[in-house]
């Protein structure tokens, strides 16, 4: 028999329904709201601790809701009302799904975000997505620009994300906002891992590509695209690479050119990364590009020290 201060304690921890994440505005149980209305409450905590293994997933924050189809336990979640989860999908709040969320969302600390690679199944659209927000986390940093980690907001089916972009230069239907949030929800994983899931009801995969297969060289500087995304609901595309110098280079980053399927040159609106490397260093470069997609090819130049040899890498993204 349990004493008596024990038992008060576990209630008192289940009715509060301590564990990793607070309940806020937007959250199972605390009423959630469609892009419409207010802003939603942020969650300033870790969304997710690290596990200690994959055969245990950690438990649910205090007792979950039954669902409509039965089934309880921390495990269990409820559908949002009037729309099923698509065939094949998976409890949008596993553990695997925290950590990969709090993983996307911890864009002050690329290392982080590169870490929650191990949550998302090789060679999927999780993967890739997690890869390409890593490397565009990585060029504002090597750039001296490090960005603020994005504001987490747990659903009913799955989470919402918010960050700043104005300085982003995103475009589309919200250019002029200051302010992005995405949901993010039909999670499915593969062998415990998240493997897919939609981006405002869309599925990104087919705008986002993972490259790396090819490495451009040009008097001594060495370039690969790492990734290439344009964003759902968005008119830009987004290229990452991954640049080496042998010697003290100067690179043309704001400069770059996106020649597109059609032939047409579009300009770089806005580049991260270091401008300047030193013999024997790198960096992680971003180069956002208005009205394109996947499948042509960018172009950046440079020269070396003292411009005693001029640099042009040419790379395709597909």
């Amino acid at each position: 028999m349990l004493p008596t201060r024990l038992l008060a304690a576990v209630a008192l921890a289940v009715l509060t329904g301590c564990g990793p994440f607070h309940v806020r505005d937007g959250e199972p149980g605390a009423g959630a709201t469609d892009g419409g209305g207010a802003a939603p409450t942020t969650q300033t905590a870790d969304p997710a601790p690290r596990r200690d293994s994959r055969s245990a997933p950690a438990a649910e924050p205090g007792p979950a809701p039954t669902p409509a189809g039965g089934g309880s336990g921390p495990d269990a979640t409820v559908p949002t009302p009037g729309r099923e989860r698509p065939s094949g999908t998976e409890d949008p709040h596993s553990s695997a799904v925290r950590e990969y969320v709090a993983a996307l969302a911890a864009s002050s600390d690329p290392d982080r975000m590169r870490a929650g690679l191990a949550e998302a199944a090789e060679d999927s659209p999780a993967h890739t997505y997690l890869l390409h927000h890593a490397t565009v986390a990585r060029a504002w940093a090597d750039g001296d620009r490090p960005r603020d980690d994005a504001e987490v907001t747990r659903t009913d089916a799955g989470y919402r994300l918010c960050r700043d972009t104005a300085e982003e230069g995103y475009w589309g239907r919200d250019r002029d906002a200051d302010r992005h949030c995405v949901e993010l929800t039909d999670f499915t994983h593969d062998d415990g891992r998240v493997a897919r899931f939609r981006v405002d009801g869309d599925d990104p995969s087919g705008t986002l590509v993972e490259g790396g297969d090819t490495r451009v060289g040009s008097g001594g500087v060495e370039a690969t695209v790492v990734t290439a995304y344009r964003p759902v609901g968005r008119s830009v595309l987004v290229v990452t690479l991954d640049i080496s110098a042998a010697d003290s280079a100067d690179l043309g980053l704001p400069s770059a050119v996106y020649r597109t399927l059609d032939g047409e040159r579009r300009r770089a609106e806005l580049a991260a990364g270091r401008y300047e490397l030193d013999a024997g260093t790198s960096t992680s470069a971003a180069l956002y590009f208005p009205d394109s997609h996947p499948g042509g090819s960018v172009v950046v130049t440079g020269c070396l020290e003292e411009c005693s040899a001029l640099i042009k890498l040419a790379l395709p993204v597909s």
